[in-house]
């Protein structure tokens, strides 16, 4: 699926630059282990509740805004506890 380009938003990028700066600050030089897995995981889940939200609950619509397929929606919304009806 080509990716459309949307105009006049900023990217997220700077965002997560930000966040992960100041991650780093609080660690005071502790190394954080799984830094991947955690960061997806926490962005999915925070993705999914606020666009489920926005949808108020429509999984068709939430898909679209995703750019996922509804049965890859479902099992996601299952593996964080994400209720289908909001």
């Amino acid at each position: 699926m080509a990716r459309k380009k949307v105009k006049n938003i900023k990217s997220f990028g700077r965002y997560i630059k930000r966040s992960l700066k100041r991650y780093f600050s609080d660690l005071k030089g502790t190394e954080p282990t799984e830094l991947y897995q955690q960061m997806v995981e926490e962005l999915e889940r925070h993705l999914f509740e606020y666009v489920m939200s926005h949808t108020k609950g429509n999984i068709t619509r939430t898909a679209n805004i995703l750019g996922i397929s509804r049965a890859t929606l479902r099992k996601k919304l299952d593996y964080y506890g994400i209720p289908r009806e909001q």
